[in-house]
């Protein structure tokens, strides 16, 4: 019977990673509406014990601000349960793969600038095998989408990277099975934008002889591994949803595991310990949220300390005028997954604190809350006209910028962003 673990109506979670040790569950947590996987703008990084106890964020938005990301995805466990590998988007318009203690602190970026056929080349989608290499993918000749996308390693001691797949085929998503013998990645097999997507294994050593684990003229996606390496857990479209199913490494033995009666399923992994695997204990009531701020960097409130002669209250800091939210900007976006979107920067006003929080309106409803300075609106249509404010609060006071009105005008797939 599932278990719930996570009860917060104002957040998506998803890519749910349990560690190695069996100990904690690192799981990614984005802003409502959006896609946890394609929505890098707005990911944070958080953990929690096995059991759904003690969730707590490592990478918040203004963390991730500090280590220079403008975004972040993918994150996934080292062997070790010592590191976590993931990918960060830079503000130079390109991604690198990091790795980073358990703790979401210490990034260091392991993957370097690469050209493949005079082009820049992305790496995405890493994950960390027992023979501590990490794979990923890389792609590039990217015009609205990316020509070419290929899988390659890097190993985590020497720095050496190297390529796997070399075909026509959009490779992508790799995972290396537990015991080593096998690569596993989805391959678009037609074109980047239009399914089959099918799950190929590959040898390791050897010839890579890829052979597809399943390939039915269906939407297969997220592949990854049983401890014994004997059976993936994936997702598979069944009426116009994606369900969880499990297959062998060897193809056969293909099996439904629809969790809910919704029949929709999210990104899943094995949980593969020797402490009580939370699911065959009884059912527990998922752990108490506070009270939700829209806010999903601000800690939860505490219980105001008691003053006395001996534990004074602290003096209040000078109030300073909160003026208005400056210099906001909007961007015409392309993503292959989300289609276009606007993405809106400002700058904080004079008088703010780091309690400041900043909602944004689109016509004059409200789109989302952050801490951040950035927004992306993926709910874009075309040749539509928009008009964005941004306010800001702090404390009591709130402060609300100019309205900034652009149009999207499209024809046919090619759109620009026009002032108005």
């Amino acid at each position: 019977k599932p278990i719930q673990l996570t009860n917060d109506a104002n957040h998506e979670h998803e890519w749910s990673r349990p560690s190695p040790d069996g100990n904690k569950i690192l799981y990614m947590k984005a802003s409502a509406g959006s896609s946890v996987n394609f929505a890098m703008e707005s990911n944070e990084l958080w953990i929690m014990n096995i059991d759904g106890s003690d969730q707590r964020s490592i990478i918040d938005r203004a963390k991730r601000n500090r280590f220079g990301w403008s975004g972040m995805g993918h994150a996934e466990w080292a062997p070790d349960s010592s590191k976590i590998v993931l990918v960060a988007n830079m503000p130079n318009q390109t991604n690198h793969i990091f790795v980073t203690d358990s703790s979401g602190n210490n990034p260091k970026q392991i993957t370097q600038d690469v050209q493949i056929d005079g082009h820049k080349t992305l790496p995405l989608d890493p994950s960390w095998s027992n023979t501590n290499q990490i794979v990923f993918a890389r792609q590039w000749n990217c015009f609205y989408i990316c020509g070419s996308q290929d899988i390659f390693k890097i190993d985590y001691l020497s720095g050496k990277e190297t390529r796997i797949t070399n075909d026509p085929q959009w490779n992508f998503d790799p995972y290396i099975s537990p015991d080593g013998r096998y690569y596993l990645w989805l391959s678009f097999r037609t074109s980047p934008i239009v399914c089959p997507c099918d799950l190929i294994r590959g040898n390791t050593s050897g010839d890579l002889n890829p052979q597809p684990v399943i390939a039915d003229d269906g939407s297969n996606a997220n592949g990854t591994f049983s401890a014994d390496s004997k059976t993936i857990l994936f997702l598979k479209s069944d009426l116009n949803k994606q369900v969880l199913h499990s297959i062998g490494i060897d193809g056969k033995g293909l099996k439904k595991l629809a969790l809910t009666n919704a029949g929709e399923s999210g990104i899943a992994s094995f949980i593969e310990n020797n402490q009580q695997n939370p699911g065959d204990s009884a059912p527990q009531e998922p752990p108490a949220s506070p009270p939700s701020t829209g806010n999903p960097t601000q800690p939860p409130a505490t219980t105001p300390t008691q003053t006395s002669p001996t534990n004074p209250a602290p003096p209040s800091a000078p109030t300073i005028p909160l003026e208005t939210v400056k210099n906001v900007t909007t961007k015409l976006d392309f993503s292959l997954w989300s289609g276009y979107s606007i993405t809106l920067n400002w700058s904080p006003p004079s008088g703010g604190s780091s309690d400041l929080t900043y909602s944004i309106l689109r016509n004059g409803t409200t789109l989302s809350t952050t801490s951040s300075t950035s927004y992306t609106d993926r709910q874009v249509t075309p040749n539509t006209t928009y008009s964005y404010v941004v306010q800001a609060q702090q404390n009591q006071t709130t402060t609300t910028s100019p309205a900034t009105k652009v149009a999207l005008e499209c024809w046919f797939i090619f759109c620009s962003l026009k002032d108005k």
